[in-house]
């Protein structure tokens, strides 16, 4: 699995996601307070703010993860389940 963001004509660096790392914890060790992180406090100083959006996989709505985003204020928009037409970075899997 390899996980990336894009946002105003920028995007972030690819991580490769180990098989053996996808788990709530990882998730946030790796992207939330690794690669996301720095791309995002970018964003929010430049921007004023900043939302992020997932789609419904587990490791996006684990307790954890949640936790993590509500004590960072990391603002999540709400994706429909089953509507990858609605996120621009799923059409490249296509």
């Amino acid at each position: 699995m390899v996980w990336g963001c894009i946002a105003h004509g920028r995007h972030s660096p690819l991580f490769r996601v180990p098989k053996e790392e996808q788990k709530g914890p990882d998730y946030i060790c790796n992207i939330l307070a690794g690669v996301l992180w720095g791309f995002y406090k970018k964003l929010y100083r430049e921007r004023g703010i900043v939302a992020t959006m997932e789609d419904g996989a587990p490791v996006h709505r684990s307790k954890v993860t949640k936790n993590f985003r509500v004590e960072h204020k990391i603002e999540v928009l709400p994706h429909p389940a089953q509507s990858p037409d609605l996120n621009p970075i799923e059409h490249i899997w296509t």
